[in-house]
């Protein structure tokens, strides 16, 4: 079946929007919600709405899919050491998007505002988490079934309720005492963006509404 991917990518995203935008007027998401994401289990309704926009389009949505690798992931060569599994052959993505024939045509990831500072590497960071910045171009160049889109829906509030956890870079540490998450880690994930070398969507999450990218 033939799709044009960059209109899909155009329509998912409107379809998200459109979505988030009807939760939000409803209260279903709320401003605190954003901020609290574990007691409001954001993630999981970010990854409905995900969900609900791929059927909206056509798609067949599944959530918590394994993307088979080519290539084994070995965490150390991230930095990442302190794992009992020291290799992996797949990957668990939020959702991945099918056609009618079971054809993986892309999929989607969803990060919260703990997992912020994930346009970092995994060696940079040192906190044995295997992040978005090695993680999807990974999956892009080395999933057995080619994804031929991303959209990455990401949380970066301008007035956070807290400190979610010191990153261990002064630098950085130091900036986050703002709590503008978005300030400080937005040109990050613009730039991790571009490192995809698939068609993809950056959907960013504040207070004010959904940007895209």
């Amino acid at each position: 079946m033939s799709i044009d991917i960059d209109l899909l990518l155009v329509q998912l995203s409107k379809s998200f929007i459109d979505c988030y935008d009807t939760f939000r007027k409803s209260n279903l998401i709320t401003i605190p919600n954003l901020g609290n994401h574990s007691e409001s289990d954001l993630h999981s309704w970010l990854q409905y709405l995900l969900i609900k926009s791929g059927e909206q389009e056509g798609l067949i949505p599944i959530p918590e899919i394994k993307m088979r690798l080519t290539n084994p992931i070995v965490y150390k060569e991230f930095g990442i050491t302190n794992r009992k599994r020291t290799k992996s052959n797949f990957k668990r993505v939020d959702v991945g998007y099918y056609d009618s024939k079971k054809i993986l045509r892309g999929f989607a990831e969803v990060l919260t505002m703990d997992e912020a500072h994930g346009a970092m590497s995994s060696k940079e960071l040192q906190h044995n988490w295997f992040t978005p910045y090695d993680s999807l171009p990974f999956l892009v160049e080395n999933a057995k079934d080619k994804p031929e889109f991303l959209i990455i829906v990401l949380v970066l509030l301008k007035n956070t309720p807290g400190i979610y956890w010191k990153i261990g870079i002064k630098d950085i540490d130091e900036k986050i005492k703002t709590r503008n998450y978005y300030q400080v880690f937005r040109e990050q994930w613009l730039t991790l963006k571009q490192r995809i070398k698939i068609p993809n969507k950056m959907l960013i999450i504040t207070e004010d509404g959904v940007e895209q990218y």
